[in-house]
């Protein structure tokens, strides 16, 4: 890979030539204090080595017990909003784990992956309706009775509409 690169040197600020007035001239000497820096010229590199990496900035607060906290997180439905009031960072600071770290993005996905399916899948029983087996118990004169009965639920109206209007939009998207 080549990389373009400039050799730089650390300088003072240039002087100012002409007539100036004295607020700029101190604010002038003020500011020559400082280092700047000259390009001399450009070349170009075969290895990224020749430019080490620095570690500049807050170290970060990624930890790798986070990679589950977060799947866990996420079963429970929590979005990113959620994850970074927990770990107590801001929104942005998730974003940037999910880039630096792929297996916390994975967790992530996968939690919020397996809890839409479940919700996808208990909307889909509303709407078509659904029955399960129960077991209902009764007092009758101070004898309790346990019997297996089966539940049944009719399909939901809402929730037909609402599955109709995102799968078939362009049918049933208004009324």
């Amino acid at each position: 890979m080549t990389v373009k690169a400039k050799v730089v040197q650390k300088c003072k600020a240039p002087s100012l030539s002409g007539e100036v007035s004295k607020v700029s001239q101190r604010n002038h000497a003020k500011v020559s204090e400082k280092n700047y820096v000259k390009v001399y010229e450009t070349f170009e590199s075969d290895t990224i080595s020749a430019f080490p990496k620095r570690n500049v900035g807050r170290p970060t607060s990624y930890r790798e017990i986070f990679i589950k906290q977060a799947h866990k997180l996420c079963l429970l439905g929590a979005i990113d909003k959620d994850l970074a009031d927990f770990f107590g960072v801001s929104e942005q600071t998730i974003n940037n784990w999910k880039k630096s770290h792929p297996e916390f993005l994975e967790s992530i996905n996968r939690g919020k992956l397996i809890m839409d399916a479940r919700v996808a899948e208990s909307l889909y029983k509303l709407a078509t309706g659904y029955s399960h087996p129960a077991e209902h118990v009764s007092n009758y004169r101070g004898e309790i009775t346990i019997t297996d009965i089966v539940k049944h639920y009719p399909p939901s109206v809402r929730a037909c509409i609402f599955w109709l209007r995102n799968r078939q939009s362009e049918k049933w998207g208004k009324f």
